[in-house]
């Protein structure tokens, strides 16, 4: 037994390889954060990093996103 996101195991359910259990039950929400030391200028990778990762998370419809 394991504990997946749904958007991770969507095609497995779909096609019978994977079996839900305990239907009733859910995880409390989990909150992603960046860390970095403050900066007076964000430096350029971290920046990038930073738009890459909110893109991403943005691109997933099954995680809610609050600006």
């Amino acid at each position: 037994m394991t504990l997946l996101p749904d958007f991770i195991i969507k095609d497995g359910i779909a096609a019978g390889e994977v079996k839900t259990v305990l239907n009733d039950w859910s995880v409390a929400p989990l909150w992603l954060t960046l860390f970095y030391p403050p900066y007076e200028v964000l430096p350029p990778l971290v920046a990038t990093f930073t738009d890459f990762f909110e893109a991403h998370l943005r691109e997933v419809p099954e995680l809610s996103f609050d600006d």
